[in-house]
C-alpha cells in the first residue's frame, strides 16, 4: 500500500520494576521504529494494552517482520548492568496486529523473484569461466537462506567482468565500459610531475605609455545576467522547480540504468537484465567481490525487502543501492468492490501528478456538457427574440 491507510498494533506487554533511568523498548516493523516507549516509569507488572498506529506502507507482501529492541543501561550509564534473575520485558501472544484490506497489486522489481530464490537456482552463468565460477556459485548457494516459499523456476546466473560473452543483455542497453567502472577498484591517482618552466622575467616600472587601460564593466548588465542566473541559469530557480516537480511526479528514477551507475562504485551488481524473463536474476561480480559475504548481504536485502527497482549495486561495506525506474504499480488480479478506492490511492500516490492532471481532466469533461447546455438555451433565446 502506497496511500496513508494506517495499522495497528495492540500490544500486551509488561517490564520490570526499577530498571534504569533511560531504559526504552523500540517497536519496529520491518526494521522501522514506529514507537519508542519508556520502561523507567510505571515498571513491575503488566500494563494496559496499547494501541500503536503506523503507517501500513512499512508491510508488504510475504513474510513481515515484527520485532522489539529493549534497551537498559547501567546505573550510572557508563556502569555495568547487574544481573536480573526474573523476567525484564514479557510481550503476550495476545496482541493483535490490523492491517486495512489491500488489493492485489505490487511495485515490480526484484523483490517478487528474490523471495523465491533458493540454493539450487543459484548457477553459473552459460559462458562464464568454468574453472572458478562453479565454486563461485556454489559457495553463494551454499550461504543463502532458505526462503519461506522456495520457487523452483527463479534462477540467479552468477558470472564476473573477466567472460564479457557471459554478461547478461537485455533492453537496459548497459555498457561493458560503465559496468567496468562500477565494479572494478578505484586505483588511487598519481600525480603528474611537470616540467619546470623557465623563470618569466618582467620588468619593473611604471607602466608603458600608450597602454590601454582595462574596460569597465557595466554595473547594470553584469548585474542583469546575475539576475538571469540566478533564474533561468542551471542553478536556476526554474530549474530547482522543474527538478522538484519532474522528481515528484512518479516514484522512481528517469535515469537509464548505464547513467545510474554513473560515478557509483561497488563490488557486484545484481540486475534483471530482461523484464519479459521476470524470473531470471544476474549476479555480476566484481575482482575484488568477498564471495563469503554475498550471499548473506542476497539475503538482507531479500529480508529487507528494499529491491523494488530492477537493479541494485552492492557497496564493500554490505549496503545496497537500488535503482527503481519508472514503472506504475502491477495489479495481480482485479480488486474487489470495496477495493478500488485503495488502489487509486496507490496510483494517487505512485504519481500525485498523473492523478491530479486526470482529475482536472475529468472535471474538465464533467463541465462541458453544462455549458453546451447553456450554449444552446441562451441561443434559442436569442432567436426568439
Amino acid at each position: 500500500m502506497l496511500a496513508n491507510q494506517r495499522a495497528r498494533l495492540q500490544l500486551h506487554y509488561g517490564y520490570a520494576a526499577d530498571l534504569a533511568p533511560g531504559s526504552i523498548l523500540l517497536v519496529k516493523v520491518n526494521d522501522q521504529t514506529v514507537r519508542l516507549l519508556p520502561l523507567d516509569v510505571s515498571g513491575g507488572g503488566m500494563r494496559e494494552p496499547l494501541d500503536i498506529d503506523f503507517q501500513a506502507r512499512f508491510l508488504h507482501g510475504g513474510v513481515n517482520v515484527l520485532s522489539f529492541e529493549m534497551m537498559v543501561p547501567g546505573a550510572p550509564a557508563d556502569a555495568v548492568c547487574p544481573p536480573r534473575q526474573g523476567d525484564m520485558l514479557v510481550i503476550r501472544a495476545s496482541s493483535t496486529l490490523n492491517v486495512p484490506p489491500s488489493p492485489p497489486m505490487e511495485l515490480a522489481g526484484l523483490i517478487r523473484p528474490l523471495s523465491g530464490l533458493s540454493s539450487s537456482g543459484v548457477l553459473p552463468a552459460a559462458g562464464s569461466d568454468a574453472a572458478t565460477m562453479p565454486l563461485t556459485a556454489a559457495q553463494i548457494a551454499a550461504g543463502l537462506a532458505r526462503p519461506s516459499r522456495p520457487n523452483p523456476a527463479i534462477t540467479l546466473h552468477v558470472t564476473d567482468l573477466s567472460t564479457p560473452q557471459a554478461l547478461p543483455t537485455g533492453p537496459h542497453q548497459l555498457r561493458l565500459s560503465r559496468l567496468q567502472e562500477a565494479l572494478f577498484p578505484l586505483m588511487p591517482a598519481t600525480a603528474e610531475v611537470s616540467p619546470q618552466s623557465p623563470p618569466v622575467s618582467r620588468p619593473e616600472g611604471p607602466a608603458e605609455i600608450g597602454s590601454e587601460p582595462e574596460p569597465k564593466s557595466d554595473g547594470f548588465t553584469a548585474s542583469l545576467a546575475a539576475l538571469r542566473d540566478r533564474v533561468t541559469g542551471p542553478e536556476g530557480v526554474l530549474s530547482r522547480l522543474r527538478d522538484e516537480i519532474r522528481q515528484s511526479a512518479y516514484i522512481g528514477s528517469e535515469q537509464s540504468l548505464d547513467e545510474w551507475l554513473e560515478g557509483r562504485r561497488g563490488v557486484a551488481l545484481l540486475l534483471r537484465p530482461d523484464p519479459a524473463l521476470p524470473d531470471a536474476l544476474w549476479l555480476v561480480l566484481g575482482p575484488r567481490a568477498p564471495v563469503d559475504m554475498i550471499a548473506q548481504s542476497l539475503s538482507d536485502l531479500r529480508r529487507s525487502r528494499l529491491a523494488s527497482g530492477e537493479a541494485a549495486l552492492l557497496d564493500a561495506d554490505g549496503t545496497w543501492a537500488v535503482w527503481s525506474p519508472i514503472t506504475p504499480p502491477h495489479l495481480l488480479a482485479l480488486p474487489a468492490a470495496g477495493q478500488w478506492r485503495t488502489a487509486l490511492g496507490n496510483f494517487a500516490s505512485w504519481s500525485p501528478l498523473l492523478y491530479t492532471a486526470v482529475t482536472l481532466g475529468l472535471a474538465l469533461l464533467s463541465i462541458l456538457p453544462v455549458l453546451c447546455f447553456l450554449l444552446i438555451t441562451r441561443t434559442r433565446r436569442g432567436g426568439r427574440l
